[in-house]
């Protein structure tokens, strides 16, 4: 089941694979929607349990690119200290800007929540496969 947060939101989120993956799709980042999904987002990890893996795939829509308030909020949210949680994020962008622009700040935040495992994909089968841990992906 897909749930918009609320209408016109800017996101939806839903549970797939016997509800081991967040599937987050965002389609708009204008600066509200960016506030809500931040919400969202926070409200996940600051309530996530230590015990489970994190397991999360962002489907960002090929016509968005990464705003510098929609990078400064994913940067406070890696910033979180939550040093417990394992687990692993997957991008899904064909933009190529978003792409670099999402590859780039993983690698300069690498030390924000380390145990979760950040890549970027073009499809989401291969962000699928490496999520569940298909060695070729």
């Amino acid at each position: 089941m897909v749930v918009p947060i609320d209408e016109d939101s800017g996101f939806t989120f839903s549970w797939i694979d016997d509800n081991r993956i967040l599937l987050i799709t965002t389609t708009s980042v204008a600066r509200e929607a960016v506030d809500r999904y931040a919400a969202f987002a926070r409200n996940i990890l600051n309530s996530w349990s230590a015990e489970k893996p994190l397991l999360c795939m962002h489907l960002f829509a090929p016509e968005l690119t990464v705003t510098p308030y929609l990078r400064e909020q994913g940067e406070k949210l890696l910033s979180i200290n939550r040093a417990d949680i394992k687990g692993k994020l997957a991008i899904v962008t064909t933009n190529p800007v978003a792409s670099t622009i999402f590859d780039l700040s993983f690698r300069s935040n690498s030390n924000m929540i380390p145990n979760l495992e950040r890549r970027v994909f073009a499809n989401r089968d291969s962000a699928y496969a490496w999520l569940v841990g298909n060695p070729n992906s």
